[in-house]
């Protein structure tokens, strides 16, 4: 672990989780019929974006620094979209659609400069598969449960898990399954019903 980098990333984690939380205070992606909805405070990525981007580079910095960067990049876009989906349960397209032109431009860089044509191969596998992956299951709630705005962002994130390796798609799949699953149980335990809605996004 790279001591030197753990810290400039907390301290970056820290700048960037102020003024996302000050961006996220203005709720500019709420729709009008959106805007009497209960605030929901992000104060909490203040604290916790210092940490995920201080552990992205230091997990990654001495293999690639610029792998580290896009790691910890995307850690603070992920975590204004778990934000957004507690809040309103909805991914804006605002952010999930540039997503996909940036992290296939990402992939192509990395590609090149580190991981090498086998790693753009399964990135240009693992992306547009995880996506159908979603969206079949958008089809078959049609809508409950799952929206598109999770299928859009599982094609940025099946390309970029699968830049590392196809266990690194399936894991982080498996993962975010469980863990929701988790919650569902947690939400009926606590005398919720079947059909009490929650953001499946931030597990992603």
């Amino acid at each position: 672990m790279n001591v030197a980098a753990a810290v400039v990333g907390g301290l970056a984690g820290l700048i960037l989780g102020v003024v996302a939380d000050r961006w996220l205070l203005r709720r500019r992606y709420r729709y009008p019929d959106e805007l009497g909805l209960p605030e929901r405070s992000s104060r909490w990525l203040i604290a916790a974006l210092p940490i995920v981007v201080a552990l992205c580079l230091a997990a990654w910095w001495d293999a690639s620094p610029a792998f580290a960067v896009v790691c910890a990049g995307y850690s603070v876009v992920l975590g204004v979209l778990t934000v957004i989906d507690i809040d309103v349960h909805r991914l804006p397209d605002a952010i999930t659609l540039p997503l996909i032109p940036i992290t296939a431009g990402v992939v192509v860089a990395l590609g090149r400069t580190h991981s090498g044509v086998d790693a753009l191969v399964r990135a240009a596998l693992a992306g547009p598969a995880l996506g159908a992956f979603y969206f079949v299951q958008v089809l078959v709630g049609r809508g409950r449960g799952m929206g598109l705005g999770d299928a859009k962002l599982a094609l940025s994130l099946g390309a970029l898990l699968g830049l590392q390796s196809y266990v690194h798609v399936f894991a982080a799949t498996a993962i975010t399954y469980v863990a929701a699953l988790l919650w569902g149980i947690g939400l009926l335990v606590r005398g919720g019903g079947r059909r009490t809605p929650f953001a499946f996004g931030p597990w992603m």
